[in-house]
């Protein structure tokens, strides 16, 4: 398999960090999408300020690259207004049922949300 790496080019410095029991994850079913469009963009807010980069990986194609996290001013009904991390993946995929990894990294710790995005 493909060797998947975070480019060095991040606004943020990358620290690798032995994460300890507060690094543990629940891992959630997969997140099931379809679309006809490659690359799809994976977009998500948080308010954890402390996101200092973003990455995905595709099992089935072995791809993989870099996101984008920015702080950003948003609205939303009903919740109001107020800042926000904007998480933005532009993922490759191929033709059937693609495996897709998005890793987060907060405070010393990589976050994984799975997703399986089927390309009709």
């Amino acid at each position: 398999m493909k060797k998947c790496l975070m480019p060095i080019i991040l606004l943020f410095p990358l620290t690798l960090a032995a994460c300890g029991d507060e690094c543990e994850q629940d891992y959630l079913p997969p997140i099931e999408i379809t679309t006809s469009q490659t690359p799809y963009t994976l977009s998500q807010y948080s308010t954890d300020y402390a996101i200092s980069g973003t990455r995905w990986e595709n099992i089935t194609t072995e791809g993989c690259g870099s996101g984008i996290v920015e702080k950003t001013y948003e609205c939303f009904f009903p919740i109001g207004c107020g800042n926000w991390m904007h998480i933005t993946n532009e993922v490759e995929l191929t033709y059937g049922t693609n495996t897709v990894y998005i890793f987060t990294k907060s405070d010393g710790c990589e976050w994984r949300e799975d997703y399986l995005i089927t390309l009709e």
